[in-house]
């Protein structure tokens, strides 16, 4: 039977008779998609192809709010530093 707890926004399930530990943020990456209204987005396997560079799509240009863009940015590299190496390259794009 499997414990579960969780710590630092994290999710650690511990099965002894397997003898594994699983580390996850998916509770915590919910709620920065609710808490920045991304919650309907796409999912994406991988987030940015190594060497692409986004652009602005100039036509949905909408009044940018730069506070919210480094919070957001912020609440991602925590996930990124804790449970999720693979989106760092992304972040420091997009950053």
């Amino acid at each position: 039977m499997p414990d579960t707890f969780q710590y630092l926004g994290m999710t650690v399930t511990r099965n002894r008779s397997k003898r594994s530990i699983a580390i996850d943020q998916i509770g915590y990456n919910n709620r920065i998609l609710d808490c920045f209204e991304l919650a309907n987005c796409r999912k994406r396997s991988m987030p940015l192809e190594m060497g692409q560079i986004p652009h602005a799509n100039h036509a949905d240009e909408q009044t940018f709010d730069t506070g919210m863009y480094q919070k957001a940015m912020g609440s991602i590299l925590y996930a990124a530093f804790s449970t999720r190496p693979d989106i760092t390259y992304a972040i420091s794009v997009l950053s």
